[in-house]
C-alpha cells in the first residue's frame, strides 16, 4: 500500500479467508491512532471465534502512518472523505449499509457522527465510544494571567495561542515521552488498569508522528451537526466511562441529547472503567 496516496489500515479479513456478518471500521481520537485499538480487537477476537466479525482499524489522516501528500485540515468533514473512500474500496454498497458498524473513539466519534450524517444511504449502525458531542469540542479564552473566560475561542489563531495547546504542541515537537506518559495515565487510563511502560511507550510512538494537532483541535471547535443528526439513520449505540475525565460523564450526557431526541434507535451504555 502507498500510504501517501490512501489511508493506512488492517483488515482481520484481508485474506477473504472467513465469511463474516459484520464489519467493524474502528476510528481513533486524538493525539493517539490505530495502534491503540489493539488491545481492544484481542478481546473481540477471543470472544468471536468464528470470526463473524471483520475489523478494519485505520489512522485518520495525519494520524500514525497516514502520512498523505496533504495532511491538513479545517473541518472534521475532511477526516471522513478518505475513510468513506476507503470503505468504497472494501466493500460493495449493498454490503455497507448491510454489515459496515462505524465505532468511532472521541475524535473518532465526531468523525462518524459526520459521516453517517452526511453519508446516511451508507451507514446505517453507529457505536460511539467516549465520544466528542453533537456540539464539538470547545475550548475557552483565558485573560492575561491565564484564568479561563466563558467565550468560546472563535479562530483558530486563538486556539494556536492558547496555553493548553501552546504547551502540548511544544511537547510533541521535543518527543517528550515521559510528558505524555504521565497525561496518558491521569487522563486516559485513570482507574489503575495500565498497560506496562513497555505497552505505553510503544502506544506513544504514534503520538509523536501526529502532524495536524492543532488543525483537529479547530477542527473540534467547530464542529456542530445539531441541525442535520436526524438524518443519523439507528442503531446508534453510546458507550462512555463514568470516571472519563476528557468528556466527562454528566457533560457528555447532556451533549448527546440531541442525539436521544432525533433518532427513534438509540442504546446508552455506562462503564466504571474509563
Amino acid at each position: 500500500m502507498n500510504i501517501n496516496q490512501q489511508l493506512y489500515y488492517t483488515d482481520t479479513h484481508q485474506d477473504n479467508c472467513y465469511p463474516y456478518l459484520y464489519a467493524l471500521i474502528l476510528v481513533h481520537g486524538n493525539i493517539t491512532s490505530s495502534q491503540h485499538w489493539c488491545k481492544f480487537i484481542q478481546e473481540i477476537q477471543k470472544r468471536d471465534q468464528d470470526k463473524q466479525i471483520r475489523i478494519i482499524n485505520l489512522d485518520l489522516k495525519g494520524f500514525g502512518n497516514s502520512q498523505l501528500l496533504n495532511n491538513s485540515i479545517e473541518d472534521v468533514k475532511d477526516l471522513t472523505t478518505d475513510i468513506h473512500n476507503l470503505i468504497l474500496s472494501l466493500f460493495k454498497k449493498e454490503e455497507i449499509s448491510q454489515k459496515v458498524i462505524l465505532c468511532g473513539w472521541s475524535l473518532g466519534g465526531a468523525v462518524c457522527l459526520q459521516l453517517a450524517s452526511d453519508k446516511s444511504e451508507y451507514y446505517h449502525k453507529l457505536i460511539l465510544v467516549a465520544s466528542a458531542g453533537c456540539h464539538g469540542n470547545h475550548l475557552y479564552m483565558e485573560d492575561e494571567e491565564g484564568k479561563q473566560l466563558s467565550i468560546k475561542c472563535q479562530t483558530k489563531q486563538q486556539i494556536m495561542d492558547h496555553s493548553k495547546i501552546k504547551h502540548n504542541v511544544k511537547k510533541m515537537k521535543q518527543n517528550d515521552y515521559n510528558y505524555f506518559y504521565h497525561v496518558f495515565k491521569k487522563a486516559l487510563l485513570n482507574t489503575g488498569r495500565y498497560p506496562s511502560d513497555l505497552e505505553l511507550f510503544e502506544l506513544l510512538k504514534d503520538v509523536f508522528k501526529q502532524s495536524n494537532y492543532v488543525d483537529v483541535t479547530w477542527a473540534l471547535q467547530k464542529f456542530d451537526i445539531t441541525h442535520q443528526v436526524n438524518k443519523i439513520k439507528g442503531p446508534v449505540f453510546l458507550y462512555h466511562g463514568l470516571l472519563d475525565r476528557i468528556y466527562q460523564y454528566p457533560l457528555y450526557r447532556q451533549k448527546q441529547m440531541h442525539i436521544d431526541c432525533s433518532l427513534r434507535c438509540q442504546s446508552y451504555a455506562s462503564f466504571r472503567s474509563a
